[in-house]
């Protein structure tokens, strides 16, 4: 795979598109169909990026969302979560439900 600059590069734009496509790729699909966004196992083509770098992409990434906007917590989790499996690290995912 490719390193250095054009492996952020590659990241950079396999997130952006991740991000555009998720709202329309969990739109009327159930929970558990939507958590396979965030695999158990994958490949590892971004290996050797910082877990702060990929971090800090996903919030810039999503820091102005069109689309999920009430579910800004579920965007964010998943695609950290798959961008960091991608890169080697064993993210856990959490969710929280604030009591009304």
């Amino acid at each position: 795979m490719a390193d250095g600059p054009l492996l952020r590069a590659l990241f950079r734009c396999h997130l952006w598109a991740s991000a555009r496509l998720m709202p329309v790729l969990v739109t009327n699909r159930s929970f558990e169909e939507v958590l396979r966004w965030a695999p158990l196992a994958s490949s590892t083509p971004y290996r050797g990026l910082p877990s702060a770098y990929i971090v800090e992409s996903v919030n810039r990434t999503v820091r102005h969302p069109w689309l999920m906007r009430d579910r800004r917590c579920l965007r964010e989790g998943l695609l950290g979560h798959r961008f960091l499996r991608l890169a080697g690290f064993d993210p856990d995912l959490r969710f929280g439900v604030e009591p009304q």
